[in-house]
């Protein structure tokens, strides 16, 4: 369970992947820069394939760049059996930083391939 996506060129070439364990609250700041409905508390992405523009990934970053990522989970968001599972699988830590960092490397590799190509088409699975 979580959130996986995986970023292809126009010809399906794929060049970079992105995931989110289900209990992850991070992904909020993910989709919504990406100007998609918020997932967080589901059991796993749902979009299939968006094609974004470089101006679109390069607005994404941008968001991503001047937010504070979260350290830990927010049960109350959470469906309630994932909650469960989380609470009694002991609450984990997020390194916010790194987080927010391979989300960062992640939009700046489909930065650079849309700039080239037009577009990049994400999976948001």
């Amino acid at each position: 369970m979580g959130f996986y996506t995986e970023a292809r060129t126009k010809e399906g070439r794929l060049i970079g992947s992105k995931s989110f364990q289900v209990w992850n609250p991070n992904v909020e700041h993910f989709y919504k820069s990406l100007g998609l409905e918020n997932p967080y508390g589901h059991y796993s992405g749902d979009k299939g394939d968006i094609s974004f523009t470089d101006v679109q990934l390069l607005d994404a970053y941008n968001y991503i760049e001047k937010i504070e990522f979260y350290s830990e989970p927010t049960i109350e968001k959470l469906d309630p059996i994932v909650g469960m599972l989380t609470i009694a699988g002991g609450v984990q830590k997020l390194d916010a930083k790194a987080e927010k960092e391979r989300t960062l490397e992640f939009l700046d590799v489909c930065t650079a391939v849309a700039l080239k190509e037009g577009s990049v088409i994400l999976n948001m699975g």
